[in-house]
Order: structure tokens, then sequence, then C-alpha cells
């Protein structure tokens, strides 16, 4: 069966005849740079498979991205963990968020997320919120063992991101001061 359904193949208006190899393929006129050695040179890193991994120039810049991530460690990650801390919470509320937290056994702090479709309908704004609350709780120092859930309400979306990280950061103190 025919794949065109009809339609004129376009096949049919292609030269057969190869075209002769140019002398110098990026400049295609006698305008191009005057400078450039007339010969086709190439140097080590042409062509393809010779591309070296992008590395930070500067070796505090790479610990800096590193110790900058959210490990898996530090995340609520099962329903029974979220389940924990909805069951008996400390709470801590205002316009932006809600946060929650409830001790845990572990070694660290953990943080779970939850920003519904119905807070913000837009698959951007709730990754915006989320960065901004794992990006506040990686910058705590010092957090009790406890698990925090961060619940986003319905104007947080609206809100700058100064003001959502003043509320999440206010929130993180009053939690970790309760648990003293």
């Amino acid at each position: 069966m025919d794949r065109n359904q009809g339609r004129p193949r376009r096949e049919a208006n292609f030269s057969t005849q190869q075209h002769q190899a140019q002398t110098n393929p990026w400049i295609s006129s006698a305008h191009g740079n005057q400078e450039r050695a007339s010969g086709s040179t190439t140097t080590a890193l042409q062509g393809p498979g010779t591309a070296r991994p992008i590395t930070a120039s500067n070796p505090s810049q790479a610990l800096l991205r590193r110790t900058a991530g959210f490990p898996r460690l530090k995340r609520l990650t099962k329903a029974k963990d979220f389940g924990r801390v909805f069951a008996n919470p400390t709470r801590s509320s205002d316009r932006y968020f809600t946060a929650l937290s409830h001790p845990n056994t572990g070694n660290t702090a953990r943080l779970g997320l939850t920003v519904s479709r119905r807070i913000a309908r837009n698959a951007v704004d709730r990754n915006r919120l989320k960065r901004l609350a794992r990006e506040v709780f990686r910058c705590q120092q010092d957090l009790p063992l406890l698990d925090f859930v961060v619940l986003a309400n319905k104007a947080a979306p609206a809100a700058e991101n100064c003001v959502l990280r003043d509320s999440l950061q206010r929130h993180f103190d009053i939690l970790a001061a309760r648990m003293d």
C-alpha cells in the first residue's frame, strides 16, 4: 500500500548527479574570512566523537554544584512516611504554605512536597514552588530530626519568590523551635 495515499511522489524531483566536493565547505562564497587558512585543516577537537565532557574550571565550583543537590536520603518518598506525618503533625501555616512536621527515626531531616493541580494549574508553577521549598530546606542549618511536609496554598503561585522564601524559612524555624 502506498504511504503517500494519492499524493505525487517527491523523490522524482531529485537529481541523480553528484555534486563536486568544495575545497572549503564552510565558506561558500568569495566573501569568506580571508585570514582563514586556505587548506582544510582540522584541529584535534573537531569531528564526531571527540567532544570532551564539560567540567568546572574551578574545583570549588564543582564542589558547590555537588553539595547543592537534594539526595534521596533527605526526601520523603513512601506513602507510609507521608501518612505518618499527616496522622499526628505539628503544624505551621500562613496564606502561602502549610508546613507539617513529625519526629523521625532516621539520621537526617527529610522533606516531602505536595503541590496539587487544584492550587497551581500549570506544571511550571507547581515545579517553581517545589524548587523553592527544596532550596530553602537545603539552606537550613541544624534542623532537628523531623520529617517535613510542605503543602502549597492558593495564594502561593501568584506570590513572588522572595515572599515565598521568607514564608518557608519562617515555617521551618517555627517547627524546629517547637521540637526543642
